[in-house]
């Protein structure tokens, strides 16, 4: 919906005698919808994927668990398309030595927007934190971050 379109409209509703506030609260929440990005942050293991979804009003989903394989692969792919990944949102991996290559290629083959991050720059987030846990849903969870900051 363009620009032009929404002015044109609330000064057609205003014509129409519906308050001008009531029109643009309106638009304002369907732009926030539509206008709403998200950023995923994935921790590689060896065996597992975890990964975290960041919305761009900061919230974040519960961290989700994947197979590293085949099977775990497809099970992700559906995973972002339930939660209405676009190919715009970026995903954000941990270079992870061998293991987050499979993972990489896959999702760039569907279209998908991927990252990878050098460890040091992850491992300076988790320093930076208050709370010193490391875990691989904490991680998933500063790797979202981390993507959601260009």
């Amino acid at each position: 919906m363009k620009m032009k379109t929404i002015l044109l409209d609330l000064a057609f509703s205003y014509r129409r005698g519906i308050s001008l506030r009531f029109s643009f609260f309106f638009y304002k929440l369907i732009f926030k919808k539509h206008m709403q990005t998200q950023s995923i942050g994935v921790d590689v293991g060896k065996t597992e994927l975890v990964a975290s979804i960041r919305n761009s009003d900061g919230n974040s989903a519960m961290p989700a668990l994947f197979p590293n394989s085949s099977v775990g692969l497809k099970k992700f792919l559906v995973y972002l398309k339930t939660n209405d990944i676009s190919s715009d949102d970026p995903i954000l991996f941990e270079s992870t030595g061998p293991y987050h290559w499979m993972a990489c290629r896959t999702l760039a083959d569907e279209g998908y927007f991927i990252k990878v991050a050098n460890p040091l720059h992850t491992k300076q987030i988790a320093r930076l934190s208050i709370r010193k846990r490391k875990t691989d849903k904490v991680d998933s969870q500063n790797l979202a971050f981390l993507a959601s900051q260009n």
